[in-house]
């Protein structure tokens, strides 16, 4: 998925070997080099050592079944995070195969290779794996258990079709009733960003504003749910709500100073209509000043090339810019001397 941490699986699958051959020491490094990997939440040396501990692992166990079933998972989660669907489809589903023989249909680790199939699954085919994997999942698991939610979770994320708020909603309600306040939240970003992307700004509000009370305020979650309530709010021509977040960005991130001062939000400039007639293209870079709500004021050309057709729509367009202020010993205080370059170009 495309949330959470990478697991470590050979916490939940332990690996108790005992081989003697002579490449037991390189497997046992491979294996931990792949544990720090996976911690680090280093995803090219995870797939690199996962590989690797499992081409050495089916050398040395081949007569232990679990412990080939453990590294094919492992080497199958490993592609799936490295974004190689294509490749870890196939090794997931084996890896399915052995671990139902090693451990039993039922068991906690098939569950898990079924949520990472999912995430793996060709498009094409998602909404009918999911299906099957929800109907024969609900077989062995409460409707209103975290399992099933995860599954649900996964799966709307997964298609991201017209059933995802309805199922990212089913999610939310049984994490809510179970107090997975973590999982809860996710659920409620991810329906927040569907609404979003559908640019229906007024209903993306709720969720977003959940996420906040669910997380920490320094969350990063609770940072990206503000940041998109600062554009929903100021597209619903809402700039005092929009600026209540965008003092809480503030707030709570570092200032690193004006090189990497970006805008929240960002009005696209119009193009004039002779430029476009006449194919032309340029630029504005424009200084300004940021107050203590995060707002632009005096906007002034310091650079240009096309030509000064291009100056007064640039200068309306940053004036609806919303930034995050910055804070000097709690207080928000104005920054002189920002920054930005409007590009007009012909797309």
């Amino acid at each position: 998925m495309r949330t959470g941490n990478l697991p470590v699986v050979g916490a939940v699958l332990v690996l108790a070997y005992a081989a003697s051959a002579a490449t037991q020491q390189d497997f046992e490094e491979s294996y931990q080099a792949y544990r720090d990997a996976v911690a680090a939440q280093q995803v090219g040396p995870a797939l690199e050592h996962a590989a690797e501990a499992r081409r050495l692992g089916e050398e040395l166990f081949a007569d232990n079944p679990s412990r080939i079933a453990v590294l094919v998972f492992n080497h199958g989660v490993a592609l799936a995070k490295a974004r190689r669907g294509e490749e870890a489809f196939p090794v997931l589903t084996e890896a399915r195969t052995l671990v139902a023989e090693a451990f039993g249909e039922d068991a906690e680790q098939v569950m898990q290779i079924d949520i990472a199939l999912l995430d793996s699954v060709p498009r094409s085919r998602a909404a009918r794996y999911y299906r099957r994997t929800l109907k024969d999942a609900l077989t062995r698991h409460a409707e209103d258990s975290e399992f099933i939610a995860d599954l649900k979770l996964h799966g709307a994320v997964r298609m991201w079709d017209k059933d995802t708020v309805r199922t990212l909603g089913q999610a939310a309600e049984t994490y809510r009733a179970t107090g997975n306040r973590r999982s809860y939240g996710i659920a409620q970003m991810w329906m927040g960003r569907k609404h979003f992307g559908a640019k229906d700004y007024r209903r993306a509000v709720a969720p977003f504003t959940r996420v906040i009370d669910t997380f920490a305020a320094d969350d990063p979650y609770v940072l990206t749910a503000r940041a998109h309530l600062v554009e929903a709010f100021e597209k619903l021509g809402q700039s005092d709500r929009a600026t209540e977040h965008c003092v809480a960005i503030g707030r709570t991130r570092p200032w690193t100073g004006t090189a990497d001062y970006q805008p929240l939000f960002k009005m696209p400039p119009t193009y004039p209509q002779s430029a476009l007639r006449n194919s032309e293209e340029g630029f504005v870079l424009l200084a300004m000043t940021v107050d203590e709500m995060g707002f632009v004021r005096n906007p002034e050309v310091v650079d240009s090339k096309g030509g000064a057709i291009f100056h007064e729509p640039a200068l309306e367009a940053v004036k609806e810019f919303r930034y995050a202020p910055k804070f000097v010993d709690g207080e928000p205080v104005e920054v002189t001397g920002v920054l930005n370059r409007i590009i007009f170009e012909m797309r």
